[in-house]
């Protein structure tokens, strides 16, 4: 045992991948950790109808934020860590393309928003967000950080932007401000993040600055084409993460989106141990298929084992002990939160699964699959609202989502044979075996 833990520790590679997870495991806990408890003050200080608000305006400019990013971000992460020599030409030209993204996203937000929401203070918080999307461009120097395994600097600057946030955020509270100097906070998070990369960026690129001259069109399009797919199925996935709110608003109101904005909000605060997981052990997945497929498929099923039993934990201690948390955290004034956290927190099962699923899709070269099935969860998510809302109210949301998660994650890989293996994987993963370790 002694021999195998010192043959590890002499893999440079190994120890530098996993130096790296622990910087990002370790950003994830902090910004859960403030996040929860600030957000919390916060949310007690609005109250649900300013709270809610607050969640919509977030959930309208995300439902088209997510256009921005193009898809393309596991993309230029490939080319960067095959093209080391080219990282200005590549970051330059996504930048330039999230620019000009962000830019035409904006305009379809106001026009859309103008025209659809009636809402004096619903609009002027949905706009104000809005500006945050073109500052949200210069994230993609993640992708740079991320392709040369530099994990703790990304750390740094997200720790850095949570922690300012939340202390404006706490002045706002303490002297008593309006619900729109909360969404101002939005921007100033996101001008601390793109200040933060652009230093890092400066620090650690081989070009040391961002010019347009850098930009290569025809890099560009073929970066476009090869983002297409990713960019349908995260569209997808976002409307069955976001609709639900924005459907809330208009059937049942502001303040039934502040009750289930804080049930989401201690729900999806796991959603982080999935990709932290992943990330660490998938690659160990990925050089089995090379050697056996034995092999590969043994450590498949102990991945997927792993996260059906980490999920089914986390969904038991919450269902039983959700109200307490609830009333701990956010008050007897989001006591209504309640039945939907712990109908929502059971697609958590779902959430943690599908991590897997999508990385075996990319391994497979079937992400077409993944973009199809994450729309008949989006379709299917929109039509349980639209039926349940009115008659059960934000706990049909909370049923929509479980509902959806698991058609879209689970029983649509039933639909071709190329995906059918994984549902008998992961179904046979449920059991308990002796393989896992």
């Amino acid at each position: 045992m002694r021999t195998r833990v010192k043959t590890l520790f002499r893999n440079r590679l190994l120890v530098k991948y996993l130096k790296n997870t622990s910087w990002l495991f370790l950003e994830k806990v902090f910004r859960i950790s403030v996040g929860l408890f600030v957000g919390a003050w916060m949310a007690r200080y609005l109250e649900p109808d300013a709270f809610g608000l607050y969640s919509y305006a977030l959930s309208f400019v995300g439902l088209f934020a997510i256009f921005s990013s193009l898809g393309m971000d596991s993309v230029l992460v490939k080319e960067l860590v095959n093209h080391e020599t080219k990282d200005k030409e590549i970051i330059n030209t996504g930048l330039f393309l999230r620019f000009t993204a962000s830019l035409i996203v904006i305009s379809v937000i106001f026009i859309t928003s103008n025209i659809f929401i009636n809402d004096r203070l619903s609009l002027q918080l949905i706009l104000i967000a809005s500006s945050s999307v073109l500052l949200q461009s210069f994230n993609i120097i993640d992708l740079h950080l991320q392709s040369r395994v530099l994990g703790r600097y990304t750390a740094y600057v997200n720790s850095i932007a949570l922690f300012s946030s939340s202390l404006v955020k706490i002045f706002l509270i303490i002297n008593q401000a309006s619900l729109v100097a909360f969404v101002y906070v939005v921007i100033f998070e996101a001008a601390v993040l793109a200040g933060g990369y652009i230093y890092i960026y400066m620090k650690t690129s081989s070009s040391h600055k961002i010019a347009l001259k850098f930009v290569n069109i025809d890099l560009g399009f073929s970066i476009l084409k090869k983002s297409w797919p990713v960019l349908i199925s995260t569209v997808f996935v976002t409307i069955y993460m976001k609709i639900d709110q924005v459907m809330i608003m208009q059937f049942l109101g502001s303040s039934a989106v502040g009750q289930y904005a804080v049930a989401l909000k201690l729900s999806e605060s796991w959603y982080f141990i999935p990709g932290v997981v992943a990330t660490s052990l998938f690659p160990a997945i990925i050089s089995a298929k090379n050697e056996s497929s034995v092999t590969y498929n043994n450590r498949l099923s102990r991945l997927y084992s792993l996260m059906i039993y980490l999920s089914v934990f986390i969904a038991i201690l919450v269902t039983l002990w959700g109200g307490s948390m609830i009333e701990f955290l956010y008050g007897d004034q989001y006591k209504n939160a309640e039945a939907p956290l712990i109908i929502h927190i059971w697609a958590g099962v779902f959430v943690f699964v599908g991590n897997v699923t999508t990385r075996w899709m990319i391994s497979e070269n079937l992400q077409i699959y993944a973009a199809t099935y994450s729309g008949i969860g989006a379709v299917l998510n929109i039509v349980l609202n639209y039926v349940f809302l009115p008659k059960i109210g934000v706990t049909g949301a909370a049923i929509a989502t479980l509902v959806s998660y698991g058609v879209s994650t689970y029983f649509c890989l039933l639909l071709s044979p190329k995906t059918r293996v994984a549902f008998f994987q992961v179904s046979k993963s449920i059991l308990p075996s002796p393989t896992i370790n």
